[in-house]
C-alpha cells in the first residue's frame, strides 16, 4: 500500500510539469480566410500543432471589426476595441481562458499600425513589419523574451492579406499572447487594404 502511494506521488510530482511545458508549447503554422468574396476577412482558420481553429467577428454590419471569437478544442476567448471613433484600432483588449490583457500601438499617426506591443502584466511581446513602403504589411516579427515568430503573406498581389504563414520559435509563450500578435497582423492588412 505504501509503495503504490509513493508511486502515485512521484508520477503526479512528474507528470504535472510535463503537462505544464507541453500546454504552452503552441506551434503556429498558418492563418487564413474561411470563405471569398468582400466579407472574407469576417472569418479565419488558425492552425496550432496541426489543429484548426476559428477567428471571426462577433456582429456583422460596418463595426463587426471591433470584436472577434477565438475558438480551439479547448481554448477560447475575445478581442475587442477599447475606445470608439476613428482611432479605434490602436487599442484592444483580449480576455482567454488562461489570461488577459492589452494591444496597442507603439505611436501614433499613419505610420501607427507598423509597430504593436502585446502585454498581460510583466509579460510583453513587440510586433513589428519587417520593411517599410506600401507592402510592409506583407512581412512582421514578434519578438519576446523567448524567441520570435515570423507572419509572413503566402501569396503576393492585392488578396495577399487572405493567406499567411507563420514561423514559431517562441513555443514556450502563453497562447494568449502569441495569438493576440498574430491577430496584429492580420488586422493590419485589413485595415491597409480598406484604406486602399
Amino acid at each position: 500500500m505504501r509503495i503504490s502511494i509513493r508511486l502515485i506521488l512521484i508520477l503526479v510530482i512528474l507528470i504535472f510539469p510535463i503537462r505544464s511545458v507541453l500546454s504552452q508549447q503552441s506551434n503556429f503554422n498558418r492563418i487564413s480566410t474561411i470563405y471569398t468574396g468582400t466579407d472574407a476577412w469576417k472569418s479565419w482558420w488558425i492552425d496550432v500543432n496541426g489543429t484548426s481553429g476559428r477567428l471571426e467577428t462577433v456582429f456583422s454590419g460596418n463595426d463587426s471589426w471591433r470584436e472577434w471569437r477565438i475558438t480551439f478544442q479547448n481554448y477560447s476567448g475575445y478581442i475587442s476595441t477599447i475606445f470608439t471613433g476613428d482611432d479605434a484600432w490602436k487599442s484592444w483588449r483580449f480576455d482567454f481562458n488562461d489570461c488577459s490583457g492589452y494591444i496597442r500601438t507603439i505611436f501614433n499617426g499613419d505610420d501607427a499600425w507598423k509597430e504593436w506591443e502585446v502585454y498581460t502584466g510583466s509579460k510583453r511581446l513587440y510586433i513589428r513589419t519587417l520593411y517599410s513602403g506600401s507592402d510592409a504589411w506583407k512581412n512582421w516579427q514578434i519578438n519576446g523574451p523567448n524567441g520570435n515568430m515570423n507572419v509572413s503573406t503566402t501569396f503576393s498581389g492585392s488578396d495577399a492579406w487572405r493567406s499567411w504563414s507563420v514561423s514559431d520559435f517562441m513555443r514556450d509563450e502563453e497562447m494568449c499572447l502569441k495569438i493576440s500578435s498574430v491577430f496584429v497582423c492580420m488586422i493590419s492588412s485589413i485595415r491597409q487594404q480598406s484604406l486602399k
